[in-house]
């Protein structure tokens, strides 16, 4: 609808076409992509409200603040800095892209089934590039040994009615930290976490305290942005997934098998190896500005989305309409072709 009340307004030709639909024809479109070839149809990635307001300047800066007063205190070496973060895997993954011939207007894939049941997946790095071995939680009222067979060495099998995370199974959790890198008051480490509630019950605040465990958790609706893991390790380690059960699927050894939560443990070893490396784990911190520290980590136009939301309706919001799809005469009429903008045309919507 801009291009045709940008023609319309500068008087350019336009086909007649433009003036029943009014709007811009698709083979203006291809043309325009045309002559920009450096644009590109792209589907953008759904965020949430709660999400974009969640990332501000005010919250992001009182993060830092909490963040370096910690590290003030405490001196952590980056050896002794860890982040940890869930994430759910599913029986049915995406099938990965594959090659396929154009007139081919259906390119099938066959999967495990069109609904799946959920593992979650507990993974802990530090700041120098290292993990500790994942913690995966069944959705089973009981634990069993054999869930995590071929799983990553050292894993910890958990398992939960719901199939979520839980207080009581955070304290494990907890235990599978203490276990591993034998952390004590005397030699303590950084925890930094979500502010999900099952992580702050009175227990495993006491037990972090007498096991040298100090947490500092993230402002809510900000974890897409500031955590390392979510950052630059859950989406490659994702995407392996989807190959590892594209594979299983398509052997032949396989076919007509379901994916069941048993054969989860094995399928994710693989790309959990290929995701946690110390080059996707250290780049996580240093784009989240953990460490090395750094308060500047995201720009000033990082933030404009919500600045805009806080700073409230302009008098210019108030008092002017909201501009037509089309120019009336005398607004016309008053626009010079050569000072003539698309934004003079249809301004930017303000928040």
């Amino acid at each position: 609808m801009l291009a045709y009340d940008f023609a319309k307004a500068s008087n350019c030709n336009h086909p007649d076409s433009w003036d029943n639909l009014h709007m811009a024809g698709t083979d203006w479109m291809k043309s325009f992509m045309r002559r920009h070839p450096t644009l590109s149809l792209r589907k953008p990635e759904n965020t949430s409200i709660a999400r974009i307001a969640g990332f501000n300047k005010e919250s992001v800066e009182k993060f830092y603040s909490n963040l370096e007063q910690v590290l003030r205190k405490y001196k952590f070496s980056p050896r002794r800095i860890f982040n940890l973060d869930e994430t759910g895997v599913t029986t049915v993954l995406p099938s990965p892209k594959v090659v396929a011939e154009k007139c081919k207007r259906q390119v099938g894939q066959i999967t495990s089934a069109e609904r799946g049941s959920l593992v979650i997946v507990v993974c802990i790095v530090n700041a120098i590039g290292n993990f500790i071995s994942p913690c995966l939680i069944f959705p089973r009222q009981t634990y069993l040994p054999h869930f995590i067979e071929g799983a990553p060495h050292g894993t910890l099998g958990l398992a939960s009615k719901s199939g979520w995370m839980t207080a009581s199974l955070f304290d494990e959790v907890l235990h599978h930290i203490k276990k591993s890198i034998n952390c004590s008051t005397e030699d303590p480490i950084l925890l930094i976490i979500d502010n999900h509630e099952t992580h702050a019950s009175l227990a495993a605040i006491n037990f972090c305290r007498d096991n040298g465990i100090t947490m500092v958790s993230f402002p809510p609706h900000t974890s897409h942005r500031l955590q390392p893991l979510d950052v630059s390790v859950f989406g490659p380690f994702k995407t392996y997934c989807n190959v590892s059960f594209n594979d299983w699927m398509i052997n032949p050894e396989n076919n007509n098998r379901k994916i069941s939560i048993l054969n989860i443990a094995k399928l994710i070893s693989t790309p959990f190896y290929k995701a946690f490396t110390p080059e996707n784990i250290v780049k996580g911190f240093k784009i989240t500005g953990i460490h090395p520290f750094n308060k500047l980590a995201f720009s000033e136009t990082e933030f404009v989305a919500v600045e805009k939301e806080e700073d409230g309706p302009t008098q210019q919001d108030v008092s002017e309409p909201m501009p037509s799809t089309s120019l009336a005469p005398s607004a016309s009429a008053l626009l010079n072709r050569n000072s003539l903008t698309p934004e003079s045309i249809r301004p930017l919507e303000k928040s």
